[in-house]
């Protein structure tokens, strides 16, 4: 879904320019627990998700609308603190499929292959995710672990 903005400026001249915005909704996964930047997602809400290690494609859905440690591994205490500063919200997620690091995007259940396409990479503490479209970032996210791993991120 996209929607189109217009921009006019009147100086004795009208000049109109518009500007596609794209209004897909993503998060990251770690296991069956979504950690997404908005924090009024509802049991019910379909994801279709990406996984990253397998590059399989399916649908789930929120279970519930909070998590807590036990169903989130992003919520785990000496991870938690940064990952809530950060503005992430976490959502149990529902699926027949097992799931270790993926991407989603919200509000979509289909299975379709997506025309964006998800990777990650590992930093010093953690993992960053992105999304991308014919060389465009639409989306990106990271994953405080707690702990240190050897970075394999580019330097940008």
């Amino acid at each position: 879904m996209k929607r189109i903005f217009v921009t006019c400026l009147f100086a004795g001249v009208l000049i109109c320019q518009s500007a596609s915005a794209v209004t897909q909704e993503f998060g990251w996964l770690d296991g069956a627990c979504l950690a997404s930047k908005n924090d009024h997602l509802s049991a019910g809400t379909a994801l279709q998700v990406h996984d990253l290690d397998t590059d399989a494609i399916f649908s789930a859905q929120i279970s519930d609308s909070k998590a807590d440690q036990n169903s989130c591994n992003g919520l785990i205490p000496d991870r938690a603190a940064v990952n809530r500063d950060s503005g992430w919200h976490f959502y149990p997620v529902m699926t027949d499929h097992d799931i270790t690091l993926a991407i989603a995007e919200i509000g979509n259940s289909t299975t379709e292959s997506a025309s964006w396409s998800a990777g990650y990479c590992s930093t010093s503490e953690g993992i960053h995710f992105s999304v991308t479209e014919r060389d465009q970032k639409l989306w990106e996210g990271d994953y405080y672990l707690g702990y240190d791993i050897e970075a394999t991120c580019a330097s940008k």
